[in-house]
């Protein structure tokens, strides 16, 4: 009768702990705020699985600001809890997410710095020396990455290989990405640790428009100083100035990883 009993407690647990990570997926702040003021789960729960982690790192990666910000002010914890070295913030920009979705995450990105301005370091490394910016880059996340950069992340940081941010975004054709970082500043000269520029690793993907757009930044410093470039995406073009409105917050729509330089 006891095992029954404890069976069934963890049967309960189960169906709470799925509860609160529906709701945080789905931005019921209101539920999520009920299901831990109840005292039922707390703020450092783990969830388990593909998309597991604290119920921080899953709002985080979600979008849902407003659960966040509930999530924040119930203290939830923002440094790693492993050996990875990998913060909030961090866990963020290494979301595997739609270009879409990258206004939501710029938001998240905001809240954790108007909340907790004095735990977030932009710069922290996690193991691999990889920093926010870079694995934002890695993931084609435009308008995160121009909020880090707005808050100072260092464009040419390098890992322990000596990537950088735009090694990343060139080495995986996220052309978007690759330009904003190249008009803020990043070193398309610097050789990874097995010699390769970024130039190099845009070819070796198959992108020849931004291999191309790499090589004509090394000469005249700037993608604005030549020829005004446009590229396409999804059937609409945008003047790259366009594009560059990103320092000021504002995004136009329809990047993906097929688009070309003219």
């Amino acid at each position: 009768m006891t095992d029954f009993m404890a069976s069934m407690d963890h049967a309960a647990s189960s169906t709470v702990v799925d509860k609160l990570k529906e709701a945080i997926k789905y931005g019921n702040s209101d539920q999520v705020a009920e299901l831990i003021d109840s005292g039922e789960v707390s703020v450092t729960q783990r969830f388990y699985g593909l998309d597991g982690g604290s119920p921080l790192v899953v709002a985080l990666q979600a979008g849902q600001a407003r659960v966040v910000e509930v999530l924040l002010a119930r203290n939830a914890p923002l440094a790693a809890d492993d050996d990875s070295g990998i913060s909030s913030l961090m866990a963020l920009c290494a979301t595997a997410a739609s270009p879409y979705r990258g206004r939501e995450l710029s938001e998240c990105v905001d809240v954790l710095f108007s909340l907790r301005p004095d735990e977030v370091d932009v710069n922290a490394r996690q193991s691999q020396g990889m920093t926010a910016l870079m694995l934002a880059a890695r993931q084609g996340l435009l308008e995160v990455c121009a909020n880090l950069l707005r808050r100072g992340a260092d464009v040419n940081a390098r890992d322990t290989q000596e990537w950088s941010a735009l090694c990343f975004a060139a080495g995986r054709g996220h052309g978007h990405v690759a330009r904003l970082l190249l008009e803020s500043g990043a070193d398309p000269s610097f050789p990874t640790r097995e010699g390769m520029v970024a130039a190099e690793l845009a070819g070796m993907k198959g992108c020849g428009a931004l291999q191309d757009i790499i090589h004509k930044f090394e000469k005249t410093k700037s993608l604005l100083a030549g020829e005004k470039y446009t590229y396409y995406c999804r059937g609409m073009n945008f003047n790259l100035m366009n594009l560059l409105c990103c320092r000021t917050g504002s995004f136009p729509h329809g990047f993906d990883d097929s688009e070309e330089v003219l």
